[in-house]
């Protein structure tokens, strides 16, 4: 059983968590100014706002009455405002989205021409060439990326269109989770770990990254199994979610472990949408580069690479998909293959880290018994990540100041590691004694 308040706000409580809200929309609107500098203020500002933000939400986590709803809403919108109206400061990813668009709207295909190729030449003379990175690379992104890319760049004279893409797919996740709570009665207060993060803010309405959609599809799939209005959609969810970005294809076996049919359907829906590509010969266009080149913030995955990854996914995967076979929360499996995945890879940006908090929201027990310290840790690790931006304006990864940087980065999922992993092994053994 979940325990619901919905009984309203008493109002000192109100005023409490009001000044709060303000506090952290505050903390927002200073933060980009200087967050472009990659500045040691915006570092402070932004773990300011963090401190802020996981106050309300853990106020706010058993609620479910009307004005907390509201606050929640009202807060999240507001702190995205100033990320909105900023340029995108610590990524130029929404530059190579509007770049792969206007291709697509061209007639060119991005998985086959690279900037600096022959067939790319008319954009060179653009505003957007100066933003590009990776030129040699043609794009990484899949088919349902590239449709995005290309409804952004309907007006690519500007970032106003990737940047409302991206927020679209930020107000997608906030309504999924808004629903699968509601349908599982749990109380719709939890949103808040999502909604008022703000590396949610800084990294969808102000880097404008598209990972929202692929979380949105991965919610939908995952932790709505007992909704029967998204029954339907579920795998349209998922292939939507892989057709975005492609790790979340290692949960399709994992969430329908149970469900052949809709699992068969997912992978119909992608074969159907690579098919084009298939037949050009550019099906992933240069991922295998890119993971080639990129190294980037990983922990335990700096170690033993990408393939060292895949077995640890692999491992971690299996693991899961016998536990939901056995009727595990299926929220819960997907949390810990994510978190494998994450761990485990060489190259970590600060975005991909938002799955978390949005998965942990629909887990069904996340801070009760075993679990507790390893929810806690991600949520840590969801604030702490943002340090990976420092490097290289304020410190360099190969400096022992950046390994220091990295050990406090990491530091409270590895101890949320340590003590769920502790109690695990302290369970078995008392249950062995007891045998």
């Amino acid at each position: 059983m979940h325990t619901h308040d919905r009984r309203a706000l008493t109002r000192s409580s109100f005023i409490r968590l009001t000044c709060f809200a303000v506090l952290q929309v505050a903390c927002a609107a200073v933060l980009f100014r200087f967050a472009a500098r990659g500045s040691a203020a915006a570092t402070i500002v932004y773990g300011l706002e963090c401190s802020l933000a996981l106050y309300l939400a853990a106020r706010l986590w058993k609620r479910d009455d009307r004005t907390a709803v509201v606050l929640i809403v009202v807060t999240a919108a507001a702190i995205r405002v100033p990320a909105l109206l900023s340029s995108p400061a610590l990524s130029n990813d929404a530059y190579r989205y509007l770049w792969d668009g206007e291709l697509v709207l061209r007639g060119v295909d991005p998985r086959a021409a690279a900037p600096l190729s022959p067939a790319a030449e008319p954009l060179r003379s653009t505003w957007l060439w100066t933003h590009i990175d990776y030129r040699t690379i043609p794009t990484i992104y899949p088919p349902l990326a590239l449709a995005l890319f290309s409804i952004a760049a309907l007006d690519s004279q500007n970032l106003w269109g990737v940047k409302l893409v991206a927020l679209a797919g930020d107000v997608a996740v906030v309504a999924a989770l808004a629903a699968i709570l509601s349908a599982m009665r749990i109380p719709r207060g939890r949103v808040a770990l999502y909604a008022l993060h703000p590396l949610a803010a800084l990294e969808f309405a102000g880097n404008a990254h598209i990972e929202a959609w692929a979380i949105a599809g991965i919610l939908i799939a995952a932790g709505s199994p007992r909704m029967r209005s998204f029954a339907q959609l579920r795998p349209l969810a998922l292939a939507a979610a892989i057709l975005t970005k492609i790790y979340p294809a290692v949960l399709a076996p994992i969430i329908f472990a149970r469900e052949r049919r809709a699992l068969a359907s997912v992978v119909a829906l992608v074969a159907v949408a690579y098919l084009p590509s298939l037949i050009d010969g550019h099906v992933f266009g240069s991922s295998a580069n890119y993971l080639g080149i990129q190294r980037f913030n990983g922990s335990i995955g700096a170690l033993f690479g990408t393939e060292g990854e895949l077995v640890v996914v692999a491992f971690v995967g299996l693991l899961a998909y016998r536990s939901v076979r056995r009727g595990a929360e299926i929220a819960a499996a997907v949390l810990a293959t994510v978190l494998a995945y994450l761990a485990s890879s060489p190259n970590v940006l600060p975005w991909y880290v938002l799955v978390l908090p949005a998965i942990l929201c629909v887990v069904e027990r996340p801070f009760a018994g075993r679990m507790r310290p390893l929810s806690f840790g991600i949520i840590g690790w969801s604030c702490t990540v943002a340090l990976a931006y420092g490097a290289p304006s304020l410190w360099h990864e190969t400096q022992p100041i950046g390994y220091a940087m990295r050990c406090i980065e990491y530091a409270p999922l590895y101890a949320g590691l340590l003590v769920w992993a502790a109690r695990l092994r302290g369970v078995e053994q008392a249950s062995r004694v007891a045998a």
